[in-house]
């Protein structure tokens, strides 16, 4: 098979336009860059997600738009992505954790996927990628020359991961021909999903997109007089609420930025003077922020759900180095085991301490770029090519 041109499934969480953009769209990006038509799934939409349209308004009428634009195609036509509405979905939690749930919700969907699959002509691929487990039934539904299933956690660990969900995951690993993880700290859990192959793939930045002139100062930085600490990402369970909110009380010359979406409650965080929740922004625009910013945190809980943690493939401190932005983080095994240019704290007053000492005497950007620069996309992709092909 020529690794410069063919078809790709991927069947991902997030959906294509998603202000959380992983790894999983970066690497279908690399392989439109090779000229491959890309097909890319997300997770499905129902209406639960509807009738919650006035909590998340935007995000959830955005999936809508790309389940009803099901015709429509980006890149010159070489990129489909679609959004499934089902009346039903997997999920962590019960009863939705099920094996019925699992392995027959695509039957409770408004359009016939498979069908649809074919039309667009992405029932017979080169490459079934999978960066999920929540639709094992591709394995069924398309013919493939290659498998290959991504695993960025130990998801065993994950509350509510069930046994039919152990069991396609299972499943999904003996029937790839090669599984990629993307923490080395995944290497025994994967062992034990006796996979035909398996490889370590890091997460990666997109060196390019971030190491760019941003002329424009972001409109919700123009109001603020002190250093700007920022943190981008999802805010959920691993987010440790009570350490920003005692670094902004021991700090209270700093402004704490927050972007993205939060899965958890952050409103007596948000009621801080110097803490600014954004909210989801697209990722074409968090270059910006970053370059405008003084310090980048990634601020993890060093609690509950440890195995977790210590499996994180750290791409937000990846992204904050492209941005030549001095970062400040929570220490974990695979974060350490990197070596990063960053200063790794493991209580509040490391924290606090290493946020002033960033804001006085920042590093050498150009450090920080260039280690962010052993890990660019392009340089991942070639690996996963040299295991593929």
């Amino acid at each position: 098979m020529n690794p410069s041109r063919g078809k790709i499934f991927f069947v991902g969480i997030h959906d294509w336009n998603s202000p959380v953009q992983v790894g999983v769209h970066h690497i279908a990006r690399q392989f439109l860059k090779h000229n491959w038509r890309v097909a890319y799934i997300s997770a499905p939409i129902t209406p639960l997600h509807l009738f919650s349209m006035n909590k998340r308004g935007k995000r959830v009428k955005e999936r809508w738009r790309n389940y009803r634009n099901a015709s429509e195609y980006r890149e010159s036509g070489r990129l489909w992505s679609h959004t499934p509405f089902s009346l039903i979905a997997p999920d962590v939690r019960f009863p939705l954790n099920s094996r019925f749930v699992l392995e027959r919700w695509q039957n409770f969907s408004f359009s016939n996927l498979k069908l649809l699959i074919s039309e667009k002509g992405f029932d017979s691929v080169d490459i079934l990628f999978f960066d999920s487990i929540f639709q094992p039934f591709w394995l069924d539904f398309l013919k493939y020359r290659k498998c290959v299933f991504r695993i960025r956690d130990a998801n065993s660990a994950v509350p509510g991961f069930s046994h039919s969900m152990k069991a396609a995951e299972k499943r999904l690993a003996k029937t790839s021909d090669a599984v990629f993880y993307s923490a080395k700290n995944l290497a025994p859990y994967v062992r034990n999903l006796f996979p035909q192959k398996a490889a370590y793939l890091p997460n990666g930045v997109e060196y390019s997109h971030f190491d760019r002139p941003c002329p424009r100062v972001p409109k919700e930085y123009l109001n603020l007089r002190n250093p700007i600490v920022l943190y981008v990402g999802v805010i959920d369970h691993r987010f440790d609420i009570d350490l920003v909110h005692d670094l902004s009380v021991k700090l209270p010359y700093c402004d704490f930025v927050l972007i993205g979406p939060a899965f958890i409650g952050i409103k007596r965080l948000c009621r801080r003077e110097n803490v600014h929740c954004l909210g989801s922004i697209a990722y074409d625009h968090i270059p910006k922020y970053m370059k405008y910013a003084h310090v980048g945190i990634v601020p993890f809980r060093s609690g509950g759900g440890r195995g977790c943690l210590d499996s994180i493939s750290p791409l937000k401190m990846i992204q904050y180095f492209a941005s030549g932005l001095p970062t400040v983080t929570s220490a974990w095994d695979e974060l350490t085991m990197m070596s990063p240019p960053a200063s790794i704290c493991h209580n509040l007053e490391e924290f606090s301490e290493a946020i002033a000492s960033a804001i006085d005497s920042p590093p050498d950007a150009e450090e920080l770029k260039a280690f962010a620069r052993r890990f660019d996309w392009g340089k991942i992709f070639r690996r996963l090519n040299n295991t593929l092909f």
